[in-house]
């Protein structure tokens, strides 16, 4: 596939529109279509990360043309198990299709396995991996302590998580009457905890392996568990081992002119001021739980919990 878009001729707006046409065609099936936006991928015409639009116009033809539910879903459950597309590309139809109602929520974790399996010598099963989300994984955790030094399993869940940072980190000014985001503005002060560009995160210096880490107990390295259909279960992220994350933040109006210092900064981190922001650097190191996998103290994100399981940075005034 990749080979016959080379072939196209015209400019990449015209190669575009051609595989834009094909996909949103009648004749095509979905297993064709997912490999057509594959071979686009793979030819440069599309990064990997700007798929959702052709997939999305995919499923709306699928939506159009198939007669019954059942008939959609057996054409999703096809073009899942083909090895014709990528996992990335077959994760996108399944999250497409769940949204535009062609499948059921409950058939979601099926056909996710569905498309693991196809991408892998190892098979899964429901009993093993029992959760999928957007952001993290729920294992059994007999099986994850039996497999996490695996390299085939252990690749094959990885590809279904993006790469996140092991906490959300926030920068404040404290002064007598409280504390404010450094920048003024939590958008400029917040980060993470799923990676993203163009934001305060700098750069990753010396990125280790990246893992899936469990989350572990606020006072101990033991594992936080989660119970589901009777399953003992660890919650994992796909994050760097080990890492410095450098952070540049802006210096908001009730610090401008300052020397500024930190509270309590780890002696691995160091921070440099300039004229209207900071540089930050922040070792981050994963432990090793009882049980052997490796982990993060407060991992799991709550967005309802305050202070919300994030590393907060308090930056104070040294004049």
């Amino acid at each position: 596939m990749k080979k016959a878009i080379e072939t196209l001729s015209g400019s990449v707006e015209e190669k575009l529109a051609a595989i834009s046409s094909a996909i949103s065609a009648q004749t095509n099936t979905l297993t064709e279509k997912l490999a057509l936006i594959k071979g686009a991928v793979d030819a440069g015409l599309v990064g990997e990360d700007s798929t959702l639009s052709l997939v999305k116009k995919a499923i709306e033809a699928l939506n159009s043309t198939a007669a019954t539910a059942n008939e959609k879903l057996e054409a999703i459950r096809s073009a899942i198990d083909s090895p014709a597309s990528s996992i990335n590309v077959k994760l996108e139809a399944i999250k497409s299709a769940v949204a535009q109602g062609v499948v059921d929520v409950a058939a979601k974790q099926d056909l996710i396995i569905t498309a693991l399996n196809s991408m892998s010598s190892y098979t899964f099963t429901k009993d093993e991996l029992l959760e999928t989300a957007d952001d993290h994984l729920l294992v059994d955790a007999a099986f994850w302590d039996a497999n996490h030094d695996n390299y085939e399993v252990a690749r094959a869940l990885k590809a279904l998580l993006p790469l996140h940072l092991s906490h959300r980190y926030k920068f404040y000014y404290k002064q007598e009457s409280g504390r404010y985001p450094l920048s003024d503005y939590e958008p400029t002060s917040f980060y993470g905890p799923l990676w993203e560009e163009g934001k305060i995160l700098k750069s990753i210096l010396n990125p280790g392996e990246v893992i899936l880490a469990a989350d572990l107990a606020t006072n101990s390295t033991a594992p936080v568990y989660k119970d589901v259909s009777d399953h003992r279960c660890y919650y994992l992220k796909k994050v760097h081992k080990s890492c410095t994350y450098v952070f540049q933040v802006s210096i908001g109006a009730r610090a401008k002119g300052k020397t500024l210092k930190v509270k309590s900064m780890s002696a691995d981190d160091t921070m440099e001021q300039e004229s209207d922001y900071i540089v930050y650097s922040h070792k981050s190191e994963a432990e090793k739980a009882t049980t052997g996998v490796w982990g993060f103290k407060g991992l799991k994100y709550d967005r309802n919990a305050y202070p919300s399981n994030s590393v907060d940075f308090l930056f104070v005034s040294a004049n």
